[in-house]
């Protein structure tokens, strides 16, 4: 019968796209096997320059800040994904000891009320995790691009109980000076996932050296997020193939573990389940 030829067909087809597959480790979706390394992703909240990208691309050129603060719906949702995470009754997000955030304003406003809802986890600023591009002003007409310094040590610790490593100093942490600021100036695509790499690579470190499961949640970027997740499945940045590409939207969830053999299970991905309809607006998603 018709099904019958269907049925043979599809399983040929299977069959050789097996045989030409490149080989792979198979990895084992049993959550149980211990060690692991849990990350929870957490993309910041909406921020001013989200809302000037649905205006117009020139819109956004003219009005975007370098280091951007969340909007008042921004501050909803940050108190959204903070009530999901503590109130979870899901495995997934229990159990988070750690809790590292990226410098800019917009990741440290998001985190706050995460921090504030799991009382005694450890809260840390890593410098590592900032957004692809970096902190950076650039001209609206001349496209000339200088990069900020972001916070500084004081302004970080006047507003937010975070943990903050030296490379946080008096002057801020991204561009310390005039010199530093002009030889900057906007980070590549490129770099930024080498830098994404760099960060999966300590995370797959950790793993391998832990003898109990640890779960660690990072406040930080879409791009960055999107980034650090192709470098752990393996797909890397190579302009030579077809890759893959994450689209993460204001404060979702993804969850990873990584084995201690370095095999990674994906157990959510841009999850925004915990946004009721009225706490984001829907051009957003698809688009910013």
């Amino acid at each position: 019968t018709m099904r019958v030829l269907l049925q043979y067909l599809a399983l040929a087809l299977a069959a050789q796209a097996a045989a030409h597959a490149p080989e792979q480790a198979c990895v084992s979706s049993d959550r149980s096997a211990p060690p692991a390394l849990r990350l929870v992703f957490i993309r910041h909240a909406e921020s001013h320059n989200n809302v000037l990208n649905l205006v117009s691309t020139d819109y956004y050129r003219e009005n975007r800040l370098a280091d951007p603060p969340i909007t008042p719906l921004g501050q909803e949702q940050a108190r959204a994904v903070a009530r999901f995470i503590s109130e979870s009754r899901s495995g997934l997000l229990q159990h988070i000891s750690e809790i590292h955030v990226s410098p800019t304003l917009r990741t440290l406003q998001t985190a706050q009320p995460i921090v504030h809802q799991l009382v005694g986890v450890k809260a840390i600023v890593d410098v590592s995790a900032f957004e692809v591009g970096g902190v950076y002003d650039q001209d609206a007409r001349t496209g000339a691009v200088i990069a900020g310094p972001g916070l500084a040590r004081a302004e970080m610790s006047a507003g937010y109980a975070y943990e903050l490593p030296d490379a946080v100093t008096s002057t801020g942490w991204y561009a310390f000076d005039e010199a530093s600021a002009a030889a900057k100036g906007k980070e590549s695509r490129a770099e930024g996932a080498t830098r994404a790499a760099a960060l999966a690579d300590r995370y797959r470190q950790l793993a391998a050296s832990l003898t109990e499961s640890k779960t660690i949640a990072l406040v930080s970027h879409g791009d960055f997020i999107g980034a650090i997740l192709t470098s752990l499945l393996g797909q890397g940045c190579d302009p030579a193939r077809p890759g893959v590409a994450f689209k993460v939207y204001n404060t979702a969830v993804s969850v990873v573990d990584i084995r201690a053999d370095g095999s990674v299970l994906v157990l959510m991905v841009n999850s925004v389940s915990h946004l009721e309809s009225n706490q984001y607006r829907p051009a957003h998603l698809g688009r910013v």
